[in-house]
């Protein structure tokens, strides 16, 4: 069981975000984020991820020949990644919240279709 928040917006559906990491944001990043809505968020990855590249084209080099530039452009590149992964569920809930969801619960629940389902069902008995 995982930990989803719960959104709700007048007119509109429910929408739920899984609490903690997010495993598409690290392997998809910019892709996800687009496919998201995080717009701002992708182009700044893609663009991010183009620098990457930009620094480490030629780094197909032998790792007796690796330099310290080398190296650390692979950490970037990396850690660029460790970023969606850990904060790519956050900013989604914080972009429904600035489209003026309200947060209706979190609640534990094996998907995010369960999760509202759970939430749906404690909002009719009430």
């Amino acid at each position: 069981m995982r930990t989803f928040k719960v959104y709700k917006k007048v007119g509109e559906e429910f929408k739920s975000v899984k609490v903690g990491v997010s495993f598409p944001a690290f392997f998809l990043e910019w892709i996800w984020m687009f496919y998201k809505g995080l717009i701002t968020h992708g182009f700044v990855f893609l663009y991010l991820m183009w620098l990457y590249n930009a620094k480490s084209a030629g780094i197909d080099v032998p790792y007796e020949e690796y330099t310290n530039q080398h190296i650390i452009a692979e950490i970037v590149g990396f850690s660029i990644m460790f970023v969606a992964l850990f904060k790519g569920n956050e900013w989604v809930s914080n972009k429904y919240e600035k489209e003026g969801y309200k947060l209706v619960k979190a609640i534990q629940a094996d998907n995010a279709k369960a999760a509202i389902a759970l939430v749906q069902n404690d909002s009719l008995k009430e």
